[in-house]
Parts: C-alpha cells; structure tokens; sequence
C-alpha cells in the first residue's frame, strides 16, 4: 500500500450479500479506491466471501490505522456509526478532514450524517442495483466473478426479486449482470439459507414457540428462543420462518441468558408495518420489511412487553372493506325478471349484482351464469328469485383484505357484498381486490417516511 493519503471503499459493518457487491462494483467506478473489510460478516455471506476472498482484495481495518484518507466511497449506509470502526482507525476519526466523500446507498429514509457528502440513492432493490446502473452508463463491463458477486447482492437485498421495492432498474442491471458471465447456480447457492444442522435446529424451535395473534387488524408471529451466547445464522432462521408462515409480519426474538442480551428480526410483507421504525424503537434499523435490533441490559421478557406494545403503536391499522369496497352499489330488485336484469346488466356492462327486497335488505345475487342458465330453460320471463343464489358471501365493513382474499378465494367468487346492520352498503370486486393489493396504499401519519 502506498505512503499519503489514502482513497477508500467502505461498506457497513456486519457486511451482507448488498454490501460486498455494492464494494465490488464500486471498485471498477473508482479504481483508485482500495476496499476496506468490516470485522464482522453477516452469516448469509460468509461462504461468498470465503469463496470469492483472493479475488476479492479487502484490506482489513488496522491495515488503514493511522491512515489519512484522500477520498472516501461509502456503499449501503449514509449512517456513520455503520462505519464508525474505519472511521476510528483512520486519523482518530476525523471524517471531517477527508478531503471527498461519496455515498452510494438505497435506504432514502435513514438520516444522512455525511452532508458534505454527494450521495447516489433512490427507490431502488438494492444498492449494488445503484452502481450497476451507473457502470452500464459508463459502458463498463465486469469479469463473470465480480458479476457473480454483484448479482448475489441483488437476489440477497430484493429478496429474489419478490420485495415491494424492486423495480425495472434492478431486473435491468441483472440482465447486464447476466451478459457480464455471472453464475446463476452459484448465486442460488451462495443465497441459500438453513446450511447447517444447528440453523435447521433453531428453525423447529422457533416453529414450535411461534404465536400468531391479530395486531391492528394484521395478523403478527411471534417465536421468542433463549440461548446461551449469540451464535451465526439467526437472521436466515427468520427469513426461512417468514417464508413457512403465511402472516403479515414476523419477529423473532432471541434472549442471550449469559450476555444479558436480546436480538429481534423482523420481516414484514406490508408497507402498514414499517419494521425498520418498530426496530428504531430499540436502537435498531434496516428495510421498511426487514430490519432488526440488539437490546443490551434487558431481560427478554421486557423487550416482549416493549414489542408489543411497540406494534401496536407503530403499525397502522390493516386496510378493510370500508376502504376498498365500491360505494354506492348497483343492485337488482327481487322481483325483476330475467330479461330485465339481462338487459340491465348489458347497460352497465356487470356480470353480476346483490338482489335486494323492497326494504332493500339483501336477499341473493345474481350473475351471468345464472341468466343461462334461465335462458336454457326458457325461461326469461321468470322473476330473478327464482334463479338468484340466495346463500350469499358477505362481509361487513372492518373485514380486513386479508379476510377478504380467505372469503374470495375459498368460495371461488368475484363479488362480496359488505352488510352493515342487514342493509348493502357496498361491494368488494375482483378490481377492488387487485387495486388494493397491488397499489400502494395511503399509510397515515403514523408511517415513517
């Protein structure tokens, strides 16, 4: 290494999958910067760097102590205690005195503690997604191995490409990644969880202790384990819980009897349960879906208490039928005939509509299969009562999507009326349904931005 000043690639420490491909790609934008290892490495990507060490080339955090730097490039944080074990070691942490700093990150929410810096971020997947974009820009390739990497950082931040945040530019530089040689069976390999006998061992207890109870209207997992000591993995055993169970947020609670110490993981599926701000709550931080903290000084049982109850203050209440239903509702009068409510339906272009009685109480529904099944029989001139289903579906107006989707999909119907009292005050469609679902809903102001 060079005598002067230093220019230098940093990631985050407990350095994951994201943040060892961010550092990698980094390099090939600033090729005169060296990277800097973290102590410590998330479990998940322990066997890629392992496997990738050689090629790799970190330098270790004393090999820079005492250290002027030039120019600093941090990936995946804009936090300075993430990096506060470089920023000790180089000049007594005088982040103020290097001379350029420059951020690449995707976590827009965090609070950025370098503002004399030039920070690249946005709404994207993963942060390695960042600087590929950047590097295709450039028309820049990389080698197979370094796409490799770059490319298992992606798969390891949007969760497969299945979390919310994912978006066209993250499938766009996988692609580039793709024609840069990277291995697709090494990635699924080095993005597997659950490698070892003890992790698969952990999983069953957690299985075991799960509770599953109704938070805000959402349904909420709770496995809480005791251990002697920390040990690696943890986190993987909550993402494979996550994927067993079919809930809207998960949190595993792990109490470490001997270092008097309790790590939470949390993953969520819904925007309306932001875990990186329920994790804030216990000095934690990470995703708005997948997050985690470590509570020194406290028993396990108080930080069950303080989770509780942090859930419930935090989380905003789940959507329901009220929020998504269509207002008012086009029925159909009992003692209509079939031919008018075929006619009736063609006029609105439905197929299908709630019969209500003349005090306009629901009394069926009627569909399009119904009316053929009337025409068949010749017998159009028949009233609607006759042919209508009169068991109906129904909800009533705080059914939550989730006992909305369980009412769809178990009766196999595109139409639940929503009651109130024996009156219809609205109807849930299959458009309602998907609208809800894949728009992004209005969070409230209890959401963090």
């Amino acid at each position: 290494m060079a005598d002067g000043p230093l220019s230098l690639i940093v990631g985050h420490s407990n350095l994951d999958l994201d943040c060892i491909g961010s550092m990698v790609l980094a390099r090939r934008l600033h090729p005169d910067h060296s990277p800097v290892k973290s102590g410590t490495i998330h479990p998940v990507a322990k066997n890629l760097y392992n496997l990738y060490e050689t090629e790799l080339e970190f330098l270790q955090v004393a090999d820079v102590k005492g250290r002027d730097v030039a120019s600093l490039v941090i990936v995946d944080t804009r936090s300075r205690n993430r990096i506060d074990e470089v920023l000790k070691a180089i000049d007594h942490g005088g982040a103020d005195r290097i001379g350029s700093i420059t951020i690449y990150d995707h976590h827009p929410a965090d609070t950025n503690d370098f503002p004399q810096a030039t920070v690249h971020g946005g709404e994207y997947g993963s942060t390695t997604t960042i600087l590929g974009a950047l590097l295709i820009d450039a028309g820049v390739t990389v080698t197979p191995d370094e796409a490799t990497i770059a490319l298992a950082g992606i798969y390891g931040d949007t969760g497969n490409f299945t979390h919310e945040n994912v978006g066209r530019d993250d499938f766009l530089v996988a692609s580039y990644l793709l024609d840069c040689g990277a291995s697709l069976r090494l990635v699924a390999d080095l993005t597997s969880s659950l490698r070892d006998e003890a992790q698969v061992e952990l999983l069953h207890d957690a299985l075991r202790s799960l509770d599953t109870r109704t938070m805000n209207g959402h349904t909420v997992a709770r496995a809480v384990l005791k251990l002697p000591r920390q040990t690696p993995g943890i986190a993987a055993v909550a993402e494979r819980l996550f994927e067993i169970e079919e809930v809207d947020a998960l949190f595993l609670v792990v109490g470490f009897d001997r270092e008097r110490a309790t790590l939470i993981v949390a993953r969520s599926r819904k925007d309306r349960i932001a875990v990186n701000a329920i994790m804030g709550e216990f000095g934690g931080g990470g995703h708005r879906k997948a997050s985690s903290a470590l509570v020194k000084d406290a028993t396990t049982d108080d930080v069950v208490a303080r989770l509780d109850d942090a859930i419930v203050r935090l989380a905003v209440p789940a959507r329901t039928a009220r929020e998504i239903m269509t207002s008012p509702v086009v029925t159909i009068e009992a003692g209509w005939s079939l031919l008018q409510a075929a006619r009736f339906f063609e006029e609105i272009n439905h197929t299908g509509a709630p019969v209500v009685d003349d005090a306009g109480s629901l009394v069926g529904f009627l569909t399009l299969r119904d009316i053929m099944k009337g025409r068949k029989a010749d017998a159009m001139h028949a009233p609607v009562k006759g042919f209508m289903t009169r068991k109906v579906v129904t909800c009533d107006p705080d059914a939550t999507i989730r006992d909305i989707s369980h009412q769809l999909f178990s009766h196999n119907i595109g139409h639940l009326p929503v009651t109130a009292d024996g009156k219809l005050i609205g109807i849930v469609t299959r458009s309602d349904y998907l609208k809800s679902i894949d728009a992004k809903a209005d969070l409230g102001s209890a959401t963090p931005r």
